[in-house]
């Protein structure tokens, strides 16, 4: 896509901790933990101040809580539902303990499963590196996923287009951002090496893209919402 003619900050804000999914695979429907919920009135007390002219959120329900509790702060910015910003479909995985599921996993997949991809970035950040042709049984392959963030994405865009100094908020997951920076900076899905990106829980990341030129001003940040007493990240809305 072209970005000519767009001056917009995006903040994309991933949600915060979900409950009982250490040893499950997610589900749409999972809600928050009681860490989520402190994590999310954190992060909605610290964006009370921010300015944001729309907030697009994944209808996942961790997702929909997290941004809810934003809204709350804000309370003149319309909120939308976004499929494509949805989590990659697990099929028949979907809220599966993954032990059950490991010898039914490529090689790949299952040594990864062992290690812990938590601590190396989203899973799908992980299978675009290790095997980009995966597909959950009868969910989404990752082209699919891919395909779905990447023509979202862009269809929100076009609505900013030729619109001065706009501020968006994206409520969503570390596999749907993991497409978008990687559209940002330039990749396709045929590219052969992929980045891995970072998104702690109720953690944010800042793009401003100015007819071309994008900057990353928050990238792979620690959050100050995880710490208590730690909030140095940049306040972009003054």
């Amino acid at each position: 896509m072209d970005l000519k003619d767009l001056f917009l900050d995006i903040h994309l804000v991933r949600h915060a901790d979900p409950a009982g999914l250490s040893y499950h695979w997610s589900s749409p429907t999972t809600p928050l933990s009681q860490l989520g919920i402190s994590q999310a009135e954190k992060l909605s007390n610290y964006l009370q101040n921010f300015h944001f002219d729309v907030l697009f959120t994944s209808p996942f329900e961790r997702a929909k809580q997290t941004a809810e509790f934003i809204v709350k702060k804000h309370k003149t910015v319309c909120l939308q539902e976004q499929a494509w910003l949805s989590e990659i479909d697990l099929g028949e995985w979907t809220g599966r303990h993954k032990e059950d599921i490991k010898q039914q996993t490529p090689i790949s997949l299952k040594r990864l499963l062992e290690e812990g991809y938590d601590k190396r970035g989203p899973l799908v950040a992980n299978l675009l590196v290790i095997d980009k042709n995966f597909s959950f049984p009868f969910g989404e392959s990752l082209k699919q996923f891919w395909n779905r963030v990447t023509t979202g994405f862009y269809q929100t865009l076009d609505q900013f287009k030729g619109k001065s100094d706009k501020k968006i908020c994206l409520v969503g997951h570390g596999g749907s951002f993991t497409v978008i920076i990687l559209n940002l900076l330039g990749k396709s899905f045929s590219d052969q090496e992929f980045p891995i990106f970072m998104f702690g829980k109720a953690d944010i990341t800042v793009i401003r893209i100015r007819n071309r030129q994008v900057l990353f001003l928050q990238m792979n940040p620690f959050s100050p919402l995880i710490k208590e007493g730690i909030s140095t990240l940049k306040r972009l809305s003054k």
